[in-house]
């Protein structure tokens, strides 16, 4: 049963969805490799450095006793190019293929309202909602938030930043311009 007051915001256009990583963890993104979950992506992102950035060695065995933002906070200190480089690892990896993933959540969600926040990074809504690809806006960005007041504009806001904005994405614990 859905209560009267989601009903009645749905009918008046008003309702706006936060929709954080769950939704995402089981699509494979554009290399065929499941985003999973954060702790996976800081794995992903240390096996990617160790096997390309000379600065960085030995961290995967530290990945299992400290928390990711504590790796991250690692990687972070090895300097602004190794943070470049891990940044363009998660625009990649978190880049979803147009025909690999159901998309149907999705795309009934953007169908009960055209206002979502997320802290996703992904291209899932964009791919399921077509209005999203010109109505995505994250922190930082001076006029996407324009439309978030307008109920009959798309919006999907990004709260951790868009692979469409590496220098904007909330990855490490001091988010700062590449």
């Amino acid at each position: 049963m859905i209560p009267a007051e989601l009903r009645a915001a749905i009918k008046e256009n008003n309702l706006v969805l936060f929709v954080g990583a769950g939704l995402s963890c089981k699509f494979e993104n554009k290399n065929g490799v499941e985003i999973g979950n954060w702790k996976n992506l800081v794995i992903k992102i240390i096996d990617h450095l160790e096997n390309n950035e000379p600065k960085v060695k030995n961290l995967q065995p530290l990945a299992e006793d400290y928390s990711p933002i504590d790796m991250l906070n690692l990687i972070e200190k090895t300097g602004n190019a190794v943070r470049n480089k891990a940044l363009e690892f998660a625009v990649d990896f978190f880049t979803l293929p147009d025909d690999k993933n159901d998309y149907s959540l999705h795309k009934k969600l953007s169908q009960l309202t055209k206002k979502i926040v997320t802290t996703n990074y992904d291209n899932s809504f964009e791919i399921a909602e077509n209005n999203f690809r010109t109505r995505t806006t994250s922190l930082g960005d001076k006029f996407g938030f324009q439309y978030l007041h307008k109920p009959d504009e798309f919006t999907l806001l990004k709260l951790h930043g868009s692979i469409t904005s590496a220098d904007k994405m909330v990855a490490f614990q001091w988010a700062t311009s590449c």
